[in-house]
């Protein structure tokens, strides 16, 4: 029995260790290597290869867990139930929910992300420190402030998890002592070697391990990278040099007899590796002269263009006959440098196996479940129940996912209907929704009456068991498996072949962690939640050749020929620490308790450190170090302190790339890389005006279209630098097919005049568009329509109007306005919250509505005659224009109101049109055909009412606007609001006609002298005339143009306002100002004589 230490710096121990091996084996010894879990396969391979055995017979490789369960299957299982992280975390998670209202600091963050996962590692960290529930407690009334708060809640809920685990349960600190128990008895270890290796420390736990399989041992041999004084940078390894003081004292009181042995055998790598292994953390530091040949360094635009680079320089050294397998790739932060590794290397055509764990919380099964039992848990909310479609597990296509979705959104359907029969829509709408809505439903509620009928822990999981079976989750997993594998996706395809047995596992565990009792809803979903959040998926690498990649300090590979360092940028290399408690708060409560509670933020740190100088130190030929100068939203970034470092040690090093360098260059020496990066350089001759590829880039794209495979893409990609965006145009067949018959509204004209390609899409493709139950504008829009014509219609029955007071006015417009809100208060939206507080703002907005036109009646000679008249579907013919080819075009469209006033010499009219908005006449827009519809509706009106004398067109506008400012006379506030709601437009020169108009035209018009104003909005008769024969002839155009075919992407703009900024499609049209043709036709601005002589010259 003895404990030997081997200590030494980095990639000195492992020939030791593997040479030892051999020794031992050779006489004939039973060897066990104990090393950490994702160093087993690599393990083997070295003792295989480092032997050159054509095996291992009596050569274990063992991890401390499989230990573990080596030595239960000799000595027995302990006698209580192990549970492990998944169902430590179920437990915590129901403990929370017993003591919720007990908690003071932490009440309520059983919810939050991560919690229960950071509260295992304080239980963790408390046990380990050998910290009963009683000693935090007392702990907690030694400290003070918001540290003793912590210590008193989690020592709540500390005991209350070991009061579920008593008598029945053992977690994984129990769990040791169990182990400890069982070591010596099992044999496992008896008159064996033991070496050990790959640990960064030994932790107390694993001490204690250390110990119980020394006694056991024939020789325990543990090799620790470690290096003291007078080494210079012996600072770097005091966490691994305390923890190892720590079992050498176990040791001692054990009785085992100890010694340490350093191996110090110089790096088997190039000179500038080696110098850089001894200087990088050293102090003082001794720099090299001389620019290294096998350490090269890089400052990428971004991580981006840093990974691209790298993929280009791996795939050059394999080119030159270097194994993808003696290449290594690491980076300091997987959330960003992860997937970027994977997509890229894969356009380079490099095999890789990513060594990182991923969430099983982002499998599709699990959210499957989980969001199932959210909807029962949660009242069947819209969004529970999309995310559990979404996944895939539920049957439905996703065709028939949007169209259950779309349903939801359009009608407004809100939690709890979901669990009622569809009541809106059309009749085929309504049947497609209902049947979708069941299939979805009704399992969850079956699932719901099951979970509820439940009387133990056995029908709680056989109502989850029955829900899965009944939605054939097994096999969608199997197709979805399949479809992976098929895709390409080796690492996702593993996924889904171990996350059926994790989660029966995790069942298995629920089921008894339940202790026999059924579990409610709630307490089921927490449990899951919990411990499905506790778990990873990963995969196992490959046979075949290929690089590794991962963290840095997780990549656990033998020494490579070359390493690549990417993302060394400062703040990436600090490990997220899981701990509830801060740094000083452990600090505190170690010394308060003298107890041993883990690490301190110092220590992380140094680990962190020596894991950068392992993967520096770790190639034989080369290594290649990278950082990005900025994030790719444009943030700057620093470099590592270890760049910096490693420019002093290396102060002639020659720093690559640069702010410009976008890594377009390395894409080139890969075709599916090159295709991609050639359409990022075509679109830079687009924004440089340059018109032709050069160099080696005229070179790549030569070389991709003689290839088969890429040829076809890449003649589409530089097909897209000679693009001629809004060169199209219909035969007049296929637009007369696509528009229908010759009858038009006057909107979709004004579409046309826009953007013809707007008007393409929106009236000849007729894209279906999501409905949304929050865009209520058109349907507020319609109710005050009707409110307004039906209080006009009232108004005109009563014999006192218009001359009654506001409260009056007010009174009759409720009347009217009530039969519509109790209509909306049926519709989906009028059922919500939301709904019945719009409801309010309509009745409001209705009032002023009314009395604005009361108003505008009392000084007006003015009176309604039509309401809501519809000239081209109905009884008043449609507006018949002649075109140039001798067709006739019949334009339609509904005016608002058409105002009368009857004089002893003749009749005249207005033309009224409602907006929620803010609207006036714009003479450019009408010149230009975006705004004809006033015009064209007074023309309307004047065949309607022949020999009446045009008089006026304007805007009235709908609202209750909300006056800010100084006003504090209600009357003062009155008066700005009848200015705002005044009618905007156009009226007859005639000063008599002008006063006729209303009070407000005559303030706006008139000057105090009686005549009008410089610059007013009136014109004579005959001009008048003139604007509407003008406002005829452009949609005569417009319509002859949409006959035949133009579809240009042509979009009008006026100044910075283009008619693209509220387009609902411009996604499709695909416009880009930087192609060719892509300009937008730019509206020289007119006024109301510009038009007045265009139509004069006509």
């Amino acid at each position: 029995m003895y404990a030997r230490v081997l200590t030494g710096r980095m990639h000195r121990l492992l020939p030791e260790v593997v040479a030892r091996i051999g020794r031992a084996y050779g006489a004939g010894a039973r060897c066990l290597l104990i090393v950490p879990e994702q160093y087993t396969l690599q393990a083997e391979t070295e003792i295989v290869e480092g032997l050159r055995l054509p095996g291992y017979f009596d050569i274990d490789v063992l991890s401390p867990s499989r230990l573990r369960d080596r030595v239960f299957e000799r000595a027995g299982q302990p006698q209580r139930v192990r549970i492990d992280e998944r169902g430590k975390c179920m437990v915590l998670s129901a403990a929370l929910e017993d003591l919720q209202d007990d908690l003071l600091f932490y009440r309520g963050a059983g919810g939050r992300t991560g919690f229960v996962q950071r509260l295992s590692a304080l239980v963790a960290d408390f046990k380990r420190g050998g910290l009963a529930p009683q000693d935090v407690a007392q702990l907690a009334g030694r400290t003070d402030g918001m540290l003793a708060m912590k210590l008193e809640d989690a020592g709540r809920v500390f005991a209350a998890y070991e009061a579920r685990l008593a008598g029945s349960f053992v977690d994984g600190e129990d769990v040791q002592r169990e182990l400890l128990a069982r070591m010596e008895p099992s044999g496992v270890l008896a008159g064996a070697q033991i070496f050990i290796y790959g640990f960064d420390m030994i932790t107390p736990t694993f001490a204690a391990q250390i110990c119980a399989m020394a006694r056991c041992a024939q020789e325990l041999t543990l090799a620790l990278t470690l290096d003291t004084a007078p080494a210079r940078d012996a600072a770097l390894y005091e966490p691994a040099l305390r923890s190892l003081q720590r079992l050498e004292d176990l040791l001692r009181e054990a009785g085992i007899p100890t010694g340490r042995e350093r191996v110090a055998a110089p790096l088997n790598a190039p000179e500038d590796i080696a110098h850089l292994e001894r200087e990088l953390y050293a102090y003082p530091m001794r720099p090299m002269r001389g620019a290294p040949e096998r350490v090269s360094l890089h400052a990428a635009a971004t991580p981006f263009a840093e990974v691209h680079v790298a993929a280009a320089r791996i795939r050059a050294l394999a080119m030159a006959g270097m194994p993808f397998s003696r290449m290594a790739a690491v980076y300091t932060d997987g959330t960003v440098y992860a997937p970027l590794v994977e997509r890229i290397f894969a356009q380079y055509d490099i095999p890789i196996y990513v060594s990182e764990k991923r969430p099983a919380l982002s499998h599709p099964l699990f959210r499957f479940l989980l969001s199932s039992l959210r909807a029962v848990t949660r009242g069947y909310r819209v969004d529970d129940l999309m995310e559990c479609v979404r996944t895939g597990y539920c049957g439905l296509t996703d065709e028939e996912a949007d169209a259950l979705d779309e349903y939801t959104a359009a009608y407004g359907v809100r939690a709890g209907r979901m669990r009622l029969p569809f009541a809106f829509g059309g009749e085929e709408e309504l049947a497609q929704a209902e049947a979708l809505r069941l299939r979805v439903v009704e399992p969850l509620t079956q699932l719901q009456s099951a979970l509820s009928r439940a009387r133990d822990a056995g029908g709680t999981v056989d109502a989850i068991f029955g829900y899965l079976q009944a939605r054939g989750a097994f096999d969608t997993l199997q197709r979805e498996q399949q479809a992976l594998l098929a895709a390409g996706l080796d690492v996702e395809a593993a996924d889904c072949a171990q996350v059926w047995n994790l989660l029966m596992e995790l069942l298995d565990q629920m089921h008894t962690l339940l202790g026999g009792h059924r579990g409610r809803v709630r307490t089921v979903l927490d449990m899951l939640e919990a411990g499905v959040s506790a778990m990873e998926l990963g995969a196992l690498p490959t046979a075949r050749d290929e690089l590794i990649a991962g963290r840095v300090g997780n990549v656990r590979t033998a020494r490579v020929d070359a390493l690549f360092m990417l993302g060394m940028n400062d703040g990436r290399l600090q490990s997220a620490d899981r701990s509830l408690l801060t740094d000083e708060e452990r600090a505190r409560a170690a010394g308060a308790s003298k107890a041993y509670l883990g690490m301190s933020d110092a220590d992380r740190a140094q680990l962190s450190r020596l894991d950068v100088l392992q993967a520096m130190s770790q190639p034989a030929q080369r290594l290649l170090v990278s950082y990005a100068l900025s994030d790719e939203e444009g943030r700057a970034l620093r470099p590592a302190p270890a760049v910096l470092a490693l420019r002093r040690v290396f102060p002639d090093l020659p720093v690559t790339g640069g702010a410009l360098d976008k890594g377009e260059h390395a894409a080139l020496s890969s075709p599916r890389a090159a295709l991609d990066a050639l359409a990022v350089r075509l679109r830079g001759l687009a924004d440089a005006g340059e018109p032709e590829l050069s160099g080696p880039w005229r070179e790549a794209y030569a070389v991709l279209c003689a290839q088969e495979a890429y040829a076809g893409r890449a003649r589409d990609v530089r097909d897209a630098l000679i693009a001629r965006v809004g060169a199209g145009r219909l035969r007049a067949e296929t637009a007369r097919r696509l528009y229908g018959r010759r009858t038009v509204s006057v909107s979709k004209l004004e579409t046309f005049a826009q953007c013809p390609y707007r008007h393409f899409v929106g009236y000849g493709l007729r894209p279906v568009q999501r409905r949304e139950t929050g865009a209520e504008r058109d349907r507020l829009g319609e109710l005050y329509h009707q409110a307004i014509e039906r209080f006009t219609r009232e108004a005109l029955s009563q014999e006192a109007w218009p001359n009654v007071d506001r409260a009056q006015s007010d009174r009759m417009m409720d009347a009217v306005v009530e039969p519509l809100l109790e209509a909306w208060r049926r519709t989906p939206l009028g059922e919500s919250a939301r709904g019945r507080a719009l409801a309010g703002r309509m009745r409001r907005t209705a009032r002023r509505a009314g009395w604005t036109l009361t108003r505008q009646m009392q000084g007006s000679g003015f009176r309604p005659a039509e309401m809501e008249l519809t000239f081209g579907s109905g009884g008043v013919p449609p507006v018949c224009i002649d075109l140039a080819d001798g067709s006739r075009v019949y334009l339609r469209g509904r005016i608002d109101r058409i105002d009368l006033m009857e004089t002893q010499q003749r009749v005249y009219l207005r033309v009224v049109d409602y907006k929620s908005g803010k609207r006036e006449l714009d003479p450019t827009d009408i010149y230009w055909g975006l705004q004809l519809q006033l015009l064209i509706y007074l023309y309307a009106a004047s065949h309607k009412y022949a020999g009446a004398q045009p008089a006026g067109l304007f805007y009235c506008r709908i609202d209750d606007p909300l006056i800010t400012g100084n006003l504090r006379v209600q009357e003062q506030v009155e008066r700005e609001i009848a200015k705002r709601l005044s009618l905007k437009g156009l009226s007859l020169s005639d000063v008599e006609i002008v006063r006729a108009q209303g009070e407000d035209q005559v303030k706006a018009m008139l000057k105090s002298d009686g005549t009008l104003r410089q610059g007013a909005a009136a014109v004579s008769s005959q001009e008048l005339s003139l604007l509407v024969d003008y406002a005829v002839r452009m949609a005569a155009q417009l319509s002859a143009r949409i006959a035949a075919g133009e579809i240009d992407v042509s979009p009008a703009q006026r100044g910075p306002m283009r008619a693209c900024a509220y387009c609902d499609y411009r996604g499709i049209c695909g416009f880009d100002p930087l192609l060719s043709g892509a300009s937008a036709r730019v509206l020289e601005k007119k006024s109301l004589d510009d038009i007045v002589r265009a139509q004069e010259e006509t």
